[in-house]
Formats: structure tokens, sequence, C-alpha cells
């Protein structure tokens, strides 16, 4: 698969997220012990390490990509009536 520096290809934020929680990681179990102390696991979703990894990774991803929204903050031009929507 060839990347032009366009729009991501569709699918190829899960393909790296797969890919790398298929990695075998070490994670301490200090860390999985207090993580599941701290966060409920059925509220979280996360009971295996495997799990705990992923839904980091995908927090991480989603953090990144915030970042590059909020450059555009002031830069966009927008027209409506903002009082009228929220009332809707």
């Amino acid at each position: 698969m060839s990347y032009d520096g366009g729009r991501e290809p569709a699918g190829l934020e899960n393909e790296v997220i797969a890919a790398l929680a298929a990695v075998a990681c070490d994670v301490y179990d200090l860390i999985i012990s207090y993580t599941s102390k701290v966060f409920d696991a059925d509220e979280a979703g996360v009971t295996t390490k495997r799990e705990a990894v992923e839904k980091g990774l995908k927090l991480l991803l989603r953090l990144e990509q915030q970042k590059k929204i909020r450059n555009f903050r002031g830069k966009l031009r927008w027209e409506g009536d903002l009082e009228a929507m929220r009332r809707d």
C-alpha cells in the first residue's frame, strides 16, 4: 500500500492499532494491577493486558488527532446563528 501524504486510507488507523497491539508487550504487572484498581474493568472495557495496551494506543492516537484539529482554531470561517442552534 502506498501513501501519498493525503488523507489516510480508510481503516489504516485500525490496522496500525491491531499490528501494534499484536506485538508482544511486556507490561509490568504492577501497572496493570494499579490500572485495574483505578478503573473499573467492566466500565473501562479492559480485562487483559492486550486490551489495556490497545485502549492506550487508541487514546494516544485520538489525542494526537485532537492536537492537529486544534491547529485550525481561529483559521476557519463559519457563518450561522449559534444561539438558534443551541435552542434546537
